[in-house]
């Protein structure tokens, strides 16, 4: 699995060897370094990115709208969040980074 966090992003970018796969961006905190390495917190709303990067979708929006009605986000997290996730659909929609086409033919490094 290659994972690509950005220093300062909200969201970090997942993608499987296997070129069919979707991309997946997970939602969440930026990370912040500590002394065991990184910490993050997740935000439950994710987009799923098709494999040729022409289409998305959000995922687990039952659960973000119920982690709202629980109080767990205020209306105005909520909406910081959900922007968050704009940009990146508005990124993917240009061909701007995070996720890039060309990383459709990486593989994982081979040997031991």
């Amino acid at each position: 699995m290659l994972r690509l966090s950005r220093p300062g992003d909200p969201f970090d970018v997942w993608q499987s060897p296997d070129p069919a796969s979707p991309w997946y961006v997970n939602l969440q905190e930026p990370l912040a370094r500590v002394n065991a390495g990184f910490t993050t917190m997740d935000h439950v709303l994710d987009i799923v990115v098709a494999a040729d990067l022409r289409s998305w979708e959000w995922k687990d929006e039952a659960e973000f709208d119920y982690a709202q009605e629980a109080g767990f986000y205020s209306p105005t997290r909520a909406a910081e969040i959900r922007t968050s996730g704009l940009r990146v659909i508005e990124a993917v929609e240009a061909g701007r980074p995070p996720l890039d086409p060309s990383w459709a033919s990486w593989s994982p490094p081979t040997g031991t």
